[in-house]
């Protein structure tokens, strides 16, 4: 993971700049981010009592956490998302895809300049028909061209 955050020091030797997962790791802990098992409990997501209640994670995995963590609700967020299987059709996991959604729903919910919101910017139908079929896929490939 860390192989992307690698500079040239003298004589070209290589030299990492940065550990991100232990970066990550450690500002979870020190800003109080609660572990794993606590945001799959808020996403309505099983919450194992033993490490081979894991669900999602494979049994290797779910080995290698039980000999670093001495309990399975000290999982780090940061670390259970990484052991999560993904999704099909998807590169995240259950509990990842949850807080995505939640967040960008909140986000949605909570900008009082969303153009969908009533009575903010009076779109007619036909005009929000248009802007829903606009996608960040698309403007991004009329970009490249």
């Amino acid at each position: 993971m860390t192989d992307n955050l690698r500079l040239e020091g003298e004589g070209g030797a290589p030299f990492t700049i940065i550990d991100l997962p232990a970066t990550n790791i450690a500002r979870a802990r020190d800003h109080g981010i609660p572990g794993y098992l606590q945001f799959r409990k808020v996403c309505g997501l099983s919450v194992a009592t033993r490490f081979d209640q894991l669900q999602g994670i494979p049994l290797v995995q779910q080995k290698v956490l039980g000999n670093v963590y001495a309990d399975v609700r000290d999982i780090d967020l940061f670390v259970g998302l990484l052991s999560e299987l993904p999704q099909p059709r998807s590169r995240m996991g259950p509990t990842l895809t949850c807080l995505i959604t939640r967040q960008f729903n909140a986000s949605r919910h909570g900008d009082r300049f969303w153009y969908e919101r009533e009575h903010q910017f009076g779109f007619s139908l036909p005009q929000l028909d248009s802007i829903r079929k606009v996608s960040l896929s698309k403007e991004i490939g009329r970009a490249h061209v």
